[in-house]
């Protein structure tokens, strides 16, 4: 079949980029005001137009081909272009509109990012601000999958696709709780040692990585393993435990503070264990908001 521009529809094309980014036909009716039944026929008109099929359903799941992820980038790059030319036009150049989607780990985003945040959306109006919050390995394959616009994430999220820079460095405590002990009181970095080794813990993951690694910054390698009796992730839960006199923890010391009433951290002597956090983005994929948000300071 020949196809040139004159044979596609702009609104199909639209309806097709929402249905790509949110891989589902009732959550981009949803934002475009339509019905579902109207979205799907947007997506049936325009494979028609194409000749190709741009979506398999697998478990009620809709699964894009490569024919449309090809049309996607190429979509997303148009409309991007068009947006800026019908803003300088308009003379609305520097004006933040339409929906970014962007993630952070719970206590970042909870204790450091929302107190910032408030204020810049409330100079940009026609923004369209999502927030995730969650842990940072859940954001990669959304950020690869254009699902996400940008995330806060830590070393360990990466990917060569993504274009990172360290935004923020939080201090981390090994944290007990007052009420089990009272004072620390060694009389050297052996008593310190033994004190450490018949502790319980809790952490983020069982395998405890950041107990680990906090040992290690501060003792270096201590005989025997300390004893894990309990996992989460999310430190709300982590502290509750450390209160309820389950086990220690290690917490990001801004978290600390809000719970200096019933949580005293450990004593040391070195420099604190730090946690960098990055802002991630595709590589080549241009962004106001992202600029935006650093020109403020919301970000680094």
């Amino acid at each position: 079949m020949d196809m040139n521009l004159q044979n596609l529809n702009f609104n199909e094309l639209r309806v097709f980029v929402r249905v790509f980014e949110h891989k589902s036909m009732t959550l981009a009716a949803q934002e475009l005001h339509l019905t579902q039944s109207g979205v799907s026929q947007h997506i049936k008109n325009l494979e028609i137009s194409l000749d190709v099929k741009l979506f398999d359903r697998l478990q009620r799941k809709l699964i894009p081909t490569l024919a449309a992820k090809e049309l996607y980038e190429s979509c997303r790059k148009s409309l991007s272009e068009l947006q800026k030319a019908i803003d300088s036009i308009r003379g609305d150049v520097g004006i933040l509109r339409g929906r970014f989607r962007f993630a952070a780990p719970y206590e970042f985003g909870k204790n450091i990012l929302t107190p910032v945040l408030g204020p810049f959306l409330e100079k940009n109006p026609n923004l369209k601000f999502h927030l995730e919050l969650g842990f940072s390995s859940d954001f990669l394959v959304p950020l690869l999958n254009g699902e996400l616009d940008a995330a806060v994430v830590d070393a360990f999220a990466t990917h060569p696709s993504l274009k990172t820079e360290k935004i923020y460095e939080e201090n981390l405590e090994l944290c007990f709780s007052k009420e089990s002990v009272k004072n620390f009181s060694f009389k050297n970095t052996q008593a310190k040692k033994d004190f450490l080794i018949n502790e319980r813990y809790v952490d983020y993951n069982i395998s405890a990585p950041l107990i680990d690694a906090w040992m290690r910054h501060h003792f270096g390698k201590i005989q025997g393993s300390p004893q894990i009796v309990a996992s989460s992730g999310q430190a709300q839960v982590l502290a509750q435990w450390i209160i309820d006199g389950v086990g220690a923890a290690v917490l990001p010391h801004h978290f600390l503070e809000g719970y200096a009433h019933k949580l005293k951290a450990f004593p040391t002597t070195k420099s604190p264990l730090k946690n960098a956090l990055y802002l991630a983005t595709l590589k080549g994929r241009q962004s106001p908001v992202v600029d935006a948000l650093k020109k403020a300071r919301v970000l680094g």
